[in-house]
């Protein structure tokens, strides 16, 4: 059998699977890993991220093509809620430290 690694033609002795030293086992990792990396960069969004389907809008019940799981409400409530002046940044920030308990018993 020959070594699995491109441009290597050494048999493969009967001790090892598929290639015929560590130096070309590491370098079939290299390349591999490097082919990967380049199939990422050139992709525009990772499908992880990337998972638009009809979703039911928080607000006005209508459904919409939504960009991902972080986009629930559609296009005109967004901008209702832009336009409008109440802002809700996050819920109070608590030490972490602290922790709270209810009345005693």
């Amino acid at each position: 059998m020959k070594c699995a690694r491109k441009g290597c033609n050494k048999v493969v002795s009967p001790t090892r699977r598929r290639y015929c030293s560590d130096e070309c086992r590491k370098m079939a990792n290299r390349e591999r890993v490097s082919q990967e990396r380049r199939k990422e960069q050139l992709a525009p969004v990772s499908k992880r991220f990337r998972k638009q389907k009809l979703r039911t809008c928080l607000r006005c019940n209508k459904e919409f093509l939504s960009d991902g799981p972080w986009n629930r409400l559609c296009q005109a409530c967004s901008e209702k809620n832009r336009s409008s002046r109440i802002r809700v940044f996050s819920v109070p920030y608590r030490w972490p430290g602290v922790i709270r308990r209810g009345p005693d018993k």
